[in-house]
């Protein structure tokens, strides 16, 4: 049985990347009438499922006894725009999809975080979200318009469950990432992007060497989803492949 109950999600007993996204937007937007946040339970009262409906954007994390045939009823009949989920429930749901990458997690680091000098976050009166931004539309990233972007990013650092940072390089705002979804016991990072111009220069690595690092020193694995293109550049950092996604 389906039903729209998100206080209970943080009982859902399944530690993977997509409850790491759906326990994060619950955090941010709650009980609120233009989204949706909904358990599966078994005859047993086990909860098998946890899935986020926000602008009919999808997510569904689940254990293998989930009932799939349920789960896709549901889908057709609240509607979705995308569907994120891991690669093999995908393939079960039978949606088309767009995208498709690797699950990396990193959990453990050997010495505490060191903090780029030159590192910016939105406590400093020189960072910019529109630096940010700039530097993600040169990387190819697609993203709504400026002002819907920064409205939801906004929200959800407030409930600090998103995080921001940027480096400057020689002056310019050159390189960021995100801490797209923080759970408690988990972080997803992702918006990893560097200008043109800056690189060759490591920068990105600094940066998700530090937010992997900072984030596990406080207890949290840092998780990751990324396209072929980029999985070595993950696995020099100290990231494993633990599973594959589709949207």
């Amino acid at each position: 049985m389906i039903t729209r109950d998100g206080k209970l999600i943080g009982r859902f007993e399944n530690d993977d990347v997509f409850k790491t996204r759906v326990s994060a937007l619950y955090a941010s937007y709650g009980d609120r009438s233009d989204c949706g946040f909904y358990v599966q339970k078994n005859g047993r009262g086990q909860i098998t499922a946890v899935i986020s409906d926000v602008d009919k954007n999808i997510n569904i994390s689940c254990l293998p006894s989930a009932d799939i045939s349920e789960l896709k009823e549901f889908l057709y009949f609240i509607g979705c725009r995308s569907l994120m989920c891991r690669s093999d429930v995908h393939d079960m749901l039978g949606f088309d999809f767009k995208k498709v990458g690797f699950v990396v997690e990193k959990s453990s680091c050997s010495s505490p975080p060191k903090k780029p000098s030159s590192l910016l976050t939105p406590q400093y009166s020189e960072f910019s979200y529109k630096s940010v931004y700039k530097i993600l539309k040169a990387c190819g990233f697609e993203l709504p318009p400026y002002y819907m972007w920064l409205s939801d990013i906004a929200l959800r650092a407030k409930h600090k469950t998103a995080g921001v940072y940027l480096l400057r390089e020689n002056g310019t705002d050159a390189s960021t990432v995100s801490e797209l979804f923080i759970a408690e016991n988990a972080v997803m990072l992702g918006a990893v992007g560097t200008l043109p111009s800056f690189r060759g220069m490591g920068l990105a690595g600094q940066l998700v060497t530090y937010a992997a690092d900072k984030n596990i020193i406080c207890g949290r694995r840092a998780e990751l989803l990324c396209e072929e293109k980029r999985l070595s550049f993950y696995l020099s950092l100290g990231f494993n492949v633990v599973g594959e996604w589709k949207q």
